[in-house]
């Protein structure tokens, strides 16, 4: 799933402008980010941990993303 079909989703399950969607995701997004870099674990239960993992160059890592196929996603 991409960032457009998670907009979709939002606005055929929650009555929105593709507009208001888009911004609802990237303040998720954004907050996720956010509180990774600070160095706090983000969980949503049911769907993803996000540990903090930092490599050489410090770009945050997530790792155990349900369907990804346990590669690790990239959360910079």
């Amino acid at each position: 799933m991409n960032r457009i079909e998670l907009i979709e989703k939002l606005i055929s399950k929650n009555d929105l402008t593709k507009a208001a969607a888009g911004r609802i995701l990237d303040t998720l997004i954004e907050t996720i980010q956010v509180a990774v870099k600070k160095g706090d674990s983000v969980t949503l239960v049911g769907f993803v941990r996000i540990p903090l993992m930092a490599d050489s160059d410090s770009t945050f890592i997530a790792d155990s993303i349900p369907g990804d196929g346990g590669h690790p996603a990239l959360v910079s």
